[in-house]
């Protein structure tokens, strides 16, 4: 079973225990917090094996092998964490504040990892155009923007006066939000449009049968042979033609019908062979 197989059978227990301990919990008050306890830790582990699980996926393409090692690493020590702070009696004074100290060194690094995240899956959708590119390094700047000053704001970075007010401080927090799932669902709808408008520009470069002019080998007699192959009409001898059609090696952009030395679609140097 692969990586991404054995993160996925997990995080479906995962999530059943999740639902079974919230069921008991409402289904048996006398059970206290034990049943919350449970659940909270269930869920929590499943989002942080769901997001290792998307970093597994990265890890078995064979794409930033380290980030996402040091990725999964992270979730890992986030969710042991996250235990800490759901089964560890926090009573005293001076242990809130060490709870509030371990709360929020958590969230960071889930913020951390999950710009790591973000960048493997973006990555994931290479080759492409120039485009679908510029979203993809937009978006992971946004992202890392956002978990910058979503972190800045939970160690309370801008509770001085020179900093920005609280009002644009959220204003801005919150346009970074919103780009930023803006670039995560658009760029691979634009990877979409983009394999599509290639396809069909494949599909257009060249018709699917060509008449091609030859001699059989055979009887020597001259005639068209249409592309995939047919017959000798006249000693019946079968002859398979295929052509290939030129495409930039950089994108797979069908160079058919024209006569340029660089794509049009990425602007990659190409060579005609012959």
């Amino acid at each position: 079973m692969s990586m991404r197989g054995r993160f996925l059978g997990v995080f479906v227990v995962a999530l059943a225990v999740a639902a079974l301990s919230a069921t008991a919990a409402l289904a048996m008050p006398s059970l206290g917090h034990l049943s919350w306890d449970i659940f909270a830790s269930s869920l929590s582990f499943a989002g942080y094996l769901l997001g290792a699980m998307l970093c597994a996926i990265v890890l078995e393409r064979r794409r930033l092998r380290v980030l996402m090692t040091l990725a999964i690493i992270g979730y890992s020590i986030a969710c042991l964490m996250t235990w800490v702070l759901v089964w560890y009696p926090f009573q005293s004074t001076g242990a809130w504040v060490a709870q509030e100290y371990l709360a929020k060194t958590t969230i960071s690094l889930t913020l951390v990892v999950s710009v790591a995240m973000v960048i493997g899956l973006l990555r994931l959708l290479e080759p492409s155009g120039s485009l679908v590119r510029l979203t993809r390094v937009a978006t992971e700047s946004v992202y890392g923007a956002f978990a910058l000053l979503s972190m800045m704001i939970l160690w309370e970075v801008f509770d001085t006066w020179w900093m920005f007010p609280g009002d644009f401080e959220m204003r801005f927090w919150s346009g970074l939000l919103i780009l930023s799932v803006a670039g995560l669902l658009g760029t691979p709808a634009l990877r979409a449009a983009e394999i599509a408008r290639r396809r069909e520009t494949a599909e257009s470069g060249l018709p699917l049968q060509i008449q091609v002019r030859l001699t059989c080998p055979r009887c020597g007699l001259e005639q068209a042979i249409a592309t995939g192959g047919g017959a000798c009409a006249g000693c019946g001898l079968s002859i398979k033609v295929e052509v290939s059609e030129p495409q930039c090696p950089a994108c797979g952009y069908s160079m058919a019908r024209l006569d340029v030395e660089t794509c049009p679609e990425c602007g990659a140097d190409f060579h005609r062979k012959g």
